[in-house]
């Protein structure tokens, strides 16, 4: 019974832990793909404008 009640609650503390950190993380990633692939993008565009 005591080891059911103590998985419940690391259940609950993994949910509670998701809530709090893992969608800001999510968010945060994406955004920071964007970012990347913009940067990327710019990166390659004047390369192109260096190489003419």
């Amino acid at each position: 019974k005591n080891v059911l009640v103590h998985g419940d609650d690391n259940f609950t503390q993994l949910n509670q832990w998701f809530d709090r950190y893992a969608k800001p993380i999510r968010r945060s990633l994406n955004y920071g793909l964007k970012l990347i692939l913009l940067s990327f993008k710019l990166l390659s565009g004047s390369l192109k404008y260096f190489l003419k």
